[in-house]
């Protein structure tokens, strides 16, 4: 790898937190550049006709509601894997370079305005779709849908890794082999060069093109869960390689406390370290959304790192990893109605999963609304730092007389709660320990908190206008939970 010292990088904090006062650091860092690397535009075509639709688990409405479409296409070159030049270590200032080439032909889903002439007001978010079951499932877009739809963006779901295209009887080979039959993934070694070209395409008018000519704007990666994990590998490793720059902003959200790795079988195996930071002269801008389980229970809090210019770390209390509205209710969810504030017990998800208590129904999706409108209008004015979620020694959460966690993103869910909220404690089916608890407060703990429904819906008034204020409760999100107050409470509580 030739690599060469291009410039002294003086990177300067932009606004000062709030909250405990997490400090915003000026990083001085001598960066050492890669030889960057062209990016070629994938092929793209569409699907066989006469085979059915895009294989995905998404909204249950009709997305002509909402004014968007829903189109499928397959994207096919060759795609190359890499090494490492450097040791990979925690800070996250990893040198790799290109080691090998195969083609492959995968498949993106996007959801687009149907009138092409519409403005991108929000840009363009491109999901590396989380694969780790064995099939594509878009958490990102599960949790922003209705802050994308509101808010003109396009999203772009990207089967970036083998399993969800032939990983297993959900896969999309497996649920319908006559329309995937042609897709190939040379393996996840490719998968970061595959990711990038995605971009590519998306710019390219020549040929078939996705955009329809007049959609333009800025483009945000994000991934959720073991996607996350494997968009900290491309943020250190190999987005640095890329003229011109590929994605300016990525939302990692629910990250592990380690990282994918960059190259694996049947390639050479390159791990991550134990607890590796995003890069402190990374050129792109980084929101980090975490969940009480990611911090706790996946460990994440080993990776913390000092929020800066080009990184915010947001620790949303009574969250957990997945919940009730990104794997189920949300799907019902065109335009943010109050309904969806509900706080629930609800133990199945989706008729597939049985847990042994009532899952998480928290505040994550309000959370990821914010963040995405923070992280598209970063370079015009940064996002607020918030507190991080407190632990003890044991690396435990801080809990609240109520039982909810104390410091991190706060919202009405744990500053005027109806219930207590975790991101922890819950089995059942596979997958059940990541959704966390819900448990409703008794009528009589409503009473003694709020005395009756007036100032239940006050506090709630209050707390909602705060988190706005504080600039991590979208104003839009804020109305809909306090129109929804009277109803929780007679929920809860009856007239």
């Amino acid at each position: 790898m030739k690599w060469y010292s291009v410039f002294m990088a003086s990177l300067g904090a932009a606004l000062v937190g709030c909250g405990s006062g997490n400090s915003l650091v000026n990083v001085n860092i001598d960066i050492e550049v890669p030889l960057q690397i062209e990016l070629p535009a994938p092929t793209v075509t569409n699907p066989p006709e006469d085979t059915g639709g895009p294989v995905l688990r998404a909204q249950n409405f009709d997305l002509a509601a909402v004014g968007y479409v829903e189109q499928e296409y397959f994207l096919e070159g060759t795609a190359r894997s890499f090494t490492n030049v450097n040791a990979f270590l925690n800070d996250g200032l990893w040198e790799a370079e290109p080691t090998g080439s195969a083609p492959y032909k995968i498949r993106i889903v996007v959801h687009k305005p149907a009138d092409p002439e519409t403005n991108l007001s929000g840009g363009i978010v491109v999901e590396w779709m989380n694969a780790s079951e064995g099939f594509d499932l878009p958490v990102c877009w599960g949790l922003g849908h209705v802050q994308m739809y509101r808010n003109n963006y396009v999203w772009v779901g990207v089967s970036a890794q083998a399993a969800g295209i032939e990983g297993g009887p959900l896969s999309l080979k497996s649920v319908n082999p006559q329309r995937y039959a042609s897709l190939s993934h040379p393996g996840d070694s490719f998968s970061y060069d595959i990711f990038a070209q995605v971009s590519r395409a998306l710019g390219n008018t020549e040929g078939l093109d996705i955009l329809d000519g007049k959609m333009r704007g800025s483009r945000e990666a994000c991934g959720h869960g073991e996607a996350a994990d494997r968009l900290v590998t491309f943020t250190n490793a190999v987005l640095p390689l890329y003229l011109p720059q590929v994605f300016p902003e990525l939302m990692i959200v629910g990250r592990s406390g380690g990282a994918a790795p960059l190259s694996q079988a049947p390639q050479a195996d390159i791990p991550a370290p134990d607890a590796p930071q995003i890069r402190a002269d990374s050129q792109t801008l980084v929101l980090n959304l975490q969940s009480e389980t990611d911090v706790t229970l996946r460990g994440s809090a080993a990776s913390r790192q000092e929020d800066s210019s080009v990184f915010r770390l947001w620790e949303v209390a009574g969250s957990a990893h997945l919940d009730y509205y990104s794997t189920d209710d949300g799907r019902d969810d065109a335009t943010g109605e109050p309904r969806f504030a509900a706080i629930v017990e609800e133990d199945t998800i989706d008729d597939l999963l049985q847990c042994d208590q009532p899952v998480n129904s928290g505040p994550m999706h309000y959370a990821f609304n914010r963040a995405l409108a923070a992280i598209s209008s970063w370079r015009g004015g940064a996002p607020r730092a918030p507190d991080r979620l407190q632990l003890d020694e044991q690396g435990n959460l801080v809990l609240d007389s109520n039982g909810n966690a104390l410091g991190g993103l706060r919202t009405t869910y744990v500053d005027t709660p109806a219930a207590t909220l975790s991101g922890l404690g819950n089995n059942g089916s596979a997958g059940c320990e990541l959704l966390g608890t819900t448990a409703l407060f008794t009528a009589d703990r409503m009473a003694s908190l709020y005395v009756d429904q007036d100032g239940y819906v006050q506090s709630v008034r209050q707390a909602a206008n705060s988190a706005v204020a504080a600039g991590f409760l979208l104003r839009r999100d804020a109305d809909a939970i306090i129109e929804w107050a009277p109803s929780q409470w007679q929920a809860q509580v009856g007239q």
